[in-house]
C-alpha cells in the first residue's frame, strides 16, 4: 500500500474520531460522552498507543538523577503519546520542549531546563524502567545539561524521547517513532477486516 493510501486512512481516522466531537458544539474531549465509535478509537490505540503505558507510577520521592521520566499525553481520551526528559535531581527536569507560556510548535521547542512541578502539570509521573543506563548518574546530567539551548526539534528525527535516550544510552532513538509503522500496518489490517465484514453485511441483506 503506497504512503497516499496510507495517509489518507489516517485522515479518515482522525476525521472520525474528531466530527462526534464538534458537531454537539462542545470543547470538552471527554471519552464517555463523544460517541466515537470503537472501531475508530481501536485504530488509534494501535497506531498511537505508546508500549511504555504499562510501566508503574512512581512517587516523587523514588526519582533518582539521572531517570528517565515521562508523562503520557491524551487526545479524545486516547494515550496519544509520551512526554520524556531527564531527572536532574532537587526537583528539576531537562527536556525537549517549547519554553513555559510559548505556543507549542516545532519552532518553538528547545532544550531547556524546568520544575518536576511544571514538567508533570498535573499529569501522572512514569519512569522508563526498560531503558538501561550506560553512563553514571553525574554523566547523564552533564550530557543533558551539554544540549541545552538546542532548537531544531523534529517529531521523526530529534524529539523529547530521542533526547533522552541519548542522555542516559547514548544513542538517539525514539521507540514510539520506531514503533509507527508495525501499528499503521495493524491498523490497515483491521481496516480490511471491517470493510468485509461491512460487505458481508450489505451481501446478506439484498
Amino acid at each position: 500500500m503506497n504512503s497516499r493510501i496510507k495517509k489518507i486512512i489516517l485522515i479518515f481516522i482522525f476525521i472520525s474520531m474528531l466530527l462526534p466531537v464538534y458537531a454537539d458544539g462542545s470543547s470538552q474531549r471527554n471519552p464517555e460522552s463523544q460517541g466515537s465509535s470503537d472501531f475508530s478509537r481501536q485504530l488509534l490505540n494501535l497506531l498511537l498507543e505508546s508500549p511504555k503505558t504499562n510501566d508503574p507510577v512512581y512517587d516523587q520521592s523514588m526519582l533518582t538523577p539521572g531517570s528517565a521520566i515521562y508523562v503520557d499525553n491524551y487526545f479524545a481520551g486516547l494515550n496519544t503519546y509520551q512526554h520524556y526528559g531527564v531527572y536532574t535531581g532537587n526537583g528539576n527536569v531537562i527536556h525537549f520542549a517549547p519554553l513555559e507560556g510559548q505556543e507549542i510548535s516545532y519552532e518553538n521547542g528547545v532544550i531547556h531546563e524546568t520544575t518536576l512541578e511544571k514538567f508533570l502539570g498535573g499529569r501522572t509521573l512514569k519512569i522508563d524502567t526498560n531503558i538501561e543506563k550506560s553512563f553514571s548518574e553525574q554523566e547523564i546530567i552533564q550530557r543533558a545539561k551539554s544540549r541545552l539551548g538546542e532548537k531544531e526539534y523534529d517529531l521523526i528525527f530529534n524529539n523529547c524521547e530521542h533526547f533522552a535516550r541519548w542522555c542516559i544510552t547514548g544513542e538517539s532513538r525514539s521507540y514510539q517513532v520506531l514503533n509507527f509503522p508495525e501499528k499503521l500496518e495493524n491498523a490497515i489490517f483491521i481496516i480490511r477486516e471491517e470493510l468485509n465484514s461491512i460487505s458481508r453485511f450489505l451481501d446478506s441483506i439484498k
